[in-house]
């Protein structure tokens, strides 16, 4: 019950933005937004004990939550302001692919190469699902944010996992939402300013985004990985763009076509090939790497676990041939 809450919650995100987008400027959203999932995690930090940070810790959880609360969730917002909900939620999808290379990159992890065949066909199905929606080209300014913004939230992966040695990811998550909400209040009095003016669906819409996509569904997901291994919860997740195109047909009337439906199969079956077991006698192992802050997947990891999976069976691999020789 804790998960399918947890991935529906997630998934009207996107939809809830498009309709606070009516009223609030994307600084003003993200600002009301995070003040009502900073009061609300308050309380239930009390409740659930959550422990101060440590010192030498407040340097990256500042750069956490400056990148991975106020950059982001500003750039996104900006970005659903030329995209539909559906194309945000699989554009933001790349995040993993930014991770996976900057693992590459600076942590010499390795890509197998059914990993890369995995990746493709996922990155493809992004791309029809795009075109679906109004095509990468013709969205132009606004798949650029949304890249951004995925840039970001890889970004927000990578710093936050030295945290979750020490802290819980309930933890995580509160100081990440407390300092980014101190980062987006100085824009607090235009965003109170707005809600003079602001339709009543739109403000309704943002204390929606703010009390459960934002607060309540990572105190959900919480209750899931105390109960569930984390790479098993993580291939869950892959279905929040799924659920958010339908609850977008269903609240704000945005309507697939085939191509959406032919993208999203290409997803689902790239992340298939990625993550398939390889037959028992193989001296390839294939082990699901826990998401770095799998606790914080948002309703834009469709292809989180992808990326974590692909790396690991890239370490086994190169163990596997040492072995031999």
């Amino acid at each position: 019950m804790a998960l399918f809450l947890s991935l529906i919650l997630w998934a009207s995100s996107f939809p809830a933005m498009k309709v606070s987008l009516k009223g609030y400027s994307p600084f003003e959203l993200a600002a009301l937004r995070f003040l009502i999932a900073s009061l609300t995690l308050a309380c239930v930090a009390l409740w659930f004990k959550v422990r101060w940070p440590r010192k030498q810790d407040l340097p990256l959880i500042l750069a956490l939550a400056f990148v991975g609360v106020a950059c982001f969730h500003v750039i996104l917002n900006y970005g659903q302001l030329r995209a539909t909900a559906g194309a945000a939620a699989f554009v933001i999808n790349v995040a993993p692919v930014f991770t996976g290379f900057i693992a590459c990159w600076f942590l010499g992890e390795t890509i197998t190469w059914r990993g890369w065949v995995g990746v493709a066909l996922s990155l493809f199905g992004v791309w029809l699902i795009a075109y679906a929606e109004g095509g990468m080209f013709v969205m132009g300014i606004g798949a650029l944010i949304l890249l951004a913004a995925a840039l970001c939230w890889s970004l927000f992966f990578v710093l936050q996992k030295p945290l979750l040695r020490f802290y819980a990811p309930l933890e995580v998550i509160c100081y990440a939402v407390w300092v980014g909400t101190l980062f987006l209040s100085v824009l607090l009095p235009k965003a109170f300013s707005a809600l003079q003016t602001a339709p009543w669906s739109a403000t309704l819409s943002a204390i929606y985004l703010g009390l459960f996509p934002t607060a309540l569904a990572y105190v959900s997901w919480s209750s899931v990985l105390a109960h569930m291994p984390a790479s098993r919860a993580s291939v869950y997740t892959n279905l929040v763009p799924l659920l958010s195109t339908a609850i977008a047909f269903v609240w704000i009337h945005e309507t697939p076509n085939l191509w959406f439906v032919v993208g999203g199969t290409a997803v689902l079956s790239g992340v298939t090939v990625a993550t398939r077991q390889p037959p028992a006698n193989s001296v390839r192992q294939h082990v699901l790497l826990q998401p770095a802050g799998s606790s914080l997947q948002s309703s834009c990891s469709a292809a989180q676990s992808l990326l974590s999976s692909v790396l690991r069976q890239g370490r086994r691999d190169n163990s596997a041939k040492k072995l031999r020789l």
